[in-house]
């Protein structure tokens, strides 16, 4: 954006700003009739054209502008909420996400905005210094016990880091 047109679209949010200051409508209903609003919508309609004017001159010559639309949003249906009440403490967000037909991303949303909690997928790890077992059990637990932040101890997984006598090492539960 040069400068000019920089200056233009300051001129307008300044005049918004006055306006707005001065609009008391509450309701759309008053929004019709004031003839504030009637300006605002104009001075929109004017800061709209200028940034499609700023595109028009890059790269993106045959896209304008506008608002995005609504996210599309998958509505969770009376049954899908009865599930993840019923069924939080069996399954973890990815078992649920696949029952349902979403995303484990969707599904942790949904439960966190209703204070549901899942089942918790974890892993349990024995940290070993010098081939001597030091702790067994989650990461979180392992940086409790030993005083090593959990973001260092998943440096230690086997694998991820050379030369270092500590290791993490993920137990196997099926044995």
């Amino acid at each position: 954006m040069d400068a000019k047109m920089r200056k233009k679209r300051i001129e307008i949010l300044l005049a918004i700003n006055s306006i707005s200051a001065k609009c008391n409508c509450i309701s759309a209903k008053e929004s019709t009739d004031c003839d504030n609003c009637k300006e605002l919508r104009k001075l929109g309609d004017k800061l709209m054209k200028l940034l499609n004017k700023n595109r028009e001159g890059g790269s993106h010559k045959d896209k304008q502008y506008t608002f995005p639309a609504e996210r599309p949003n998958k509505i969770f249906t009376d049954e899908m909420l009865s599930f993840l009440k019923e069924n939080a403490h069996l399954y973890t967000y990815k078992e649920m996400g696949e029952k349902l037909g979403l995303t484990d991303k969707q599904v942790q949303t949904k439960c966190s905005a209703m204070n549901i909690k899942c089942k918790v997928d974890r892993d349990i790890y024995n940290l070993y210094e010098n081939d001597i077992l030091i702790a067994t059990g989650y990461i979180a637990q392992i940086a409790r016990e030993t005083g090593i932040a959990a973001s260092n101890l998943s440096k230690y997984v086997c694998g991820k880091r050379k030369k270092t006598r500590r290791r993490l090492v993920k137990v196997d539960e099926s044995k």
